[in-house]
């Protein structure tokens, strides 16, 4: 085992670290050709496979060409380093061959007297007139915010689709290490690619604890269920910590390499009470998430009409009722028809948050629905970035794990509750997005104001008096 030989011991052979180093040979001898790894971070994952075994790889077969990208450039090109370093200090005693000092840069770098090098970018960098014999991919997602951007997700499955994959000929070899982040996170897109084709994959899943009996024979790995997936750097005890302080959803995918939670993601459905009755609520709204497509595989527009019951004094001591959801996949024009007709049966007392999406189009798009609301109260509300979605919900989850958030019951709960267990991994989730926009704007909102004895509700049109003098 090459890091073990010669890092003095620092680098210790867990018995995942075998098990990759089988995978390796596997690879090497192209008994296997393209391999995904999932497994919870800082377990030694890319110090192997974007370290030790390029560098082991370049000096066993020195006139092959390596690729290695991740999620940013500076990132790939610190473990290109890393392997450079090491066959400039072990290569010519381990494998007789040395690195051309004239092509040595971090991200490009090139053995003396063959063809043999590497090359390192980040995802969505170019690699053109890069052919690589082996490509390695480590963690293309960043983190949470980029997880939950479908845009980033989309620009790399194109980078990968279009990029990084013609890179390589018909013996070209591809390793897919990441922590999983959603459902369609590239992993997910390649697998699901993967069962329309005739594309073969070897994936190696390693849930921090063993939800089943764990069985890989030809690479002399099991493990039984309840079994923590590297008991050396963290026990039982330590991950069962783990798993009762994280939500469910960042449990399932960063740590059970399963972006879909059995029991719950953000939210937990279970969280959410439904109820028959409900009372008369201090302030309400009618939140909408917008979309333009009717694709089914696209997102819905949703428009969610939810309000609060003041409970006492304080601003948080307040219960939740979702009471209406209106959702489908519209075109923008009948889209917008639905929003007006739905506004015409809430009444112009009800006030309508808008959400408006990033850019110039975003803003043409919600003051053009405003501007078709003649006559209601409308509040156009900035979405921010496109990842900020799931820090949008965590008001909402925290509200509702307490039991604060109530469903009035009705046909579209199902439908509700499904997008719920999904979120944020899942599509569509849509009217969990228009969900949390109104909670937080409802939660920004004073309570009902105190009326004197002699307020006259009349002067009103029978209409309800909230505080900063507002009417709805």
């Amino acid at each position: 085992m090459m890091g073990s030989a010669i890092s003095a011991g620092r680098w210790r052979v867990f018995r995942h670290i075998s098990l990759y180093n089988r995978v390796a040979l596997a690879i090497a001898a192209g008994v296997l050709s393209n391999v995904i790894i999932n497994v919870q971070p800082q377990t030694g994952k890319s110090e192997f496979w974007s370290q030790y075994f390029p560098a082991w790889h370049l000096g066993t077969f020195p006139e092959q060409r390596v690729i290695l990208a991740s999620y940013g450039e500076g990132y790939a090109a610190k473990w290109g380093r890393n392997c450079r370093d090491l066959l400039e200090l072990y290569g010519k005693r381990l494998f007789n061959v040395e690195v051309r000092q004239d092509t040595r840069a971090a991200d490009e770098w090139n053995l003396l007297g063959r063809r043999g090098g590497m090359v390192t970018a980040g995802v969505g960098g170019p690699l053109t007139g890069q052919p690589a014999d082996l490509g390695i991919i480590d963690d293309p997602i960043k983190d949470a915010e980029e997880a939950s951007s479908q845009t980033r997700k989309d620009a790399i499955w194109d980078w990968y689709d279009a990029v990084f994959s013609s890179r390589f000929g018909k013996l070209g070899r591809k390793v897919i290490l990441m922590t999983r982040w959603a459902e369609d996170d590239l992993v997910g897109r390649i697998l699901d690619r993967a069962k329309k084709t005739e594309e073969k994959w070897t994936v190696i899943r390693l849930p921090a604890i063993a939800e089943e009996d764990e069985s890989l024979p030809d690479f002399k790995w099991s493990r039984k269920k309840g079994e923590v997936h590297c008991p050396e750097l963290y026990d039982q005890e330590t991950m069962k910590k783990r798993e009762a302080n994280t939500l469910a959803f960042w449990w399932a995918t960063l740590y059970q390499q399963r972006p879909y939670p059995r029991d719950g993601g953000e939210f937990n459905a279970s969280w959410f009470q439904i109820v028959n009755d409900v009372p008369m609520l201090d302030v309400t709204c009618r939140s909408w998430d917008l979309a333009a497509s009717e694709d089914h595989k696209a997102a819905q527009t949703a428009g969610v009409d939810m309000g609060f019951k003041q409970l006492g004094t304080d601003r948080s001591d307040r219960a939740y009722y979702i009471t209406d959801i209106k959702a489908d996949w519209w075109k923008s024009g009948r889209r917008d028809k639905e929003i007006r007709q739905t506004a015409e049966t809430d009444g112009k007392l009800k006030r309508i948050i808008v959400e408006q999406e990033p850019g110039s189009g975003g803003k043409t798009q919600a003051e053009s629905i405003a501007g078709k609301l003649d006559g209601w109260a409308v509040e156009i509300v900035n979405a921010g970035s496109e990842g900020s979605k799931l820090l949008r919900a965590e008001p909402m989850a925290s509200a509702a794990q307490v039991g604060k958030v109530f469903l009035k019951k009705a046909e579209w709960n199902a439908a509700f509750l499904e997008q719920v267990r999904r979120f944020p991994g899942g599509k569509p989730i849509d009217m969990v997005d228009a969900s949390a926009q109104g909670f937080n704007w409802l939660a920004a909102q004073e309570g009902p104001t105190v009326l004197p004895a002699d307020y006259d509700a009349s002067a009103y049109e029978g209409g309800r008096l909230f505080g900063q003098g507002r009417v709805f």
